[in-house]
């Protein structure tokens, strides 16, 4: 079963300039995909469209088997609960600490303070941060922020983490770390959907390569990962 697919999707921010050209591609349950594309090929539009942050574009879009243009209102929040989403802006509370703000997704369902930091110490840790957990984040560096919504996106153990270009802030060892952290969650199951420009985690870390050029989409088989690729359509 596709996590995530779209069927002959378009997209236009004005009507003389389309982001995204009749693409069409699915996400198989458990899989592990590379978003690649230059900068303003439209690699966060596309992310953003699975994310239902988008709603004016064209063609079909399903996410966990449900269109998103028939989604109520009240059953986006839901949906969202079941990802993880990395964005290039942090969107950190400043407010609160690191740690609660790792803690927040699981608050958000329901769980008690103390239980929510207990798991956010336990994740946080797990990718380097202890040391920080009591901070806030204007008083942190972008690497730690950045580890800091990693650990805030993976905390409820999401069905698809989406990750936009996650190691723009991180050094080599930070950034291989993470994919380290991606590669673990992606064998207990989480779909992957990382938007890189990095070909060399891609080599340290082979998965198939969807490409976004001129707007229009294609595929790369781990196989032949530097390769010619053709586009390839999803019925």
């Amino acid at each position: 079963m596709a996590v995530v697919m779209f069927e002959g999707v378009s997209l236009k921010y004005d009507r003389q300039t389309p982001i995204l050209k009749d693409i069409s591609f699915g996400l198989p349950a458990g899989s592990f995909h590379y978003l690649m594309g230059a900068s303003g090929s439209g690699k966060t539009s596309l992310i953003r469209l699975i994310y239902g942050g988008n709603f004016e574009y064209e063609g079909t879009i399903s996410v966990f088997g449900r269109n998103l243009a028939y989604l109520k209102a009240e059953e986006l929040p839901m949906m969202r609960q079941q990802m993880g989403v990395i964005f290039q802006d942090f969107y950190l509370l400043d407010h609160l600490t690191a740690i609660d703000n790792v803690a927040l997704p699981l608050r958000i369902q329901g769980q008690s303070w103390s239980s929510a930091r207990k798991m956010a110490a336990e994740v946080m840790d797990w990718i380097g941060l202890s040391d920080c957990l009591h901070s806030f984040p204007t008083s942190l560096s972008g690497g730690q922020r950045q580890r800091i919504v990693t650990a805030r996106a993976i905390i409820n153990r999401p069905r698809i983490l989406i990750a936009d270009e996650p190691t723009g802030n991180l050094d080599d060892e930070n950034a291989l770390k993470l994919l380290y952290l991606f590669e673990e969650l992606n064998k207990q199951g989480t779909t992957v959907l990382f938007a890189t420009h990095s070909r060399e985690l891609v080599k340290a870390f082979p998965h198939d390569v969807l490409n976004l050029k001129k707007g229009e989409l294609s595929l790369q088989p781990e196989s032949s990962i530097f390769a010619e690729v053709k586009v390839v359509r999803h019925a």
